[in-house]
């Protein structure tokens, strides 16, 4: 799952979580609010 960003005037692909990790923010599957079972989250 990459996704095209630009950088600096160049188009780089990147991976969403990569992004996330990097400013050290929580990161949830694109599913993961549907599949949970919120009676033991």
């Amino acid at each position: 799952m990459w996704d095209i960003v630009p950088i600096r005037g160049k188009e780089v692909q990147v991976i969403p979580r990569t992004i996330f990790n990097f400013y050290n923010a929580p990161y949830y599957e694109k599913y993961f609010i549907d599949e949970i079972n919120f009676e033991y989250f």
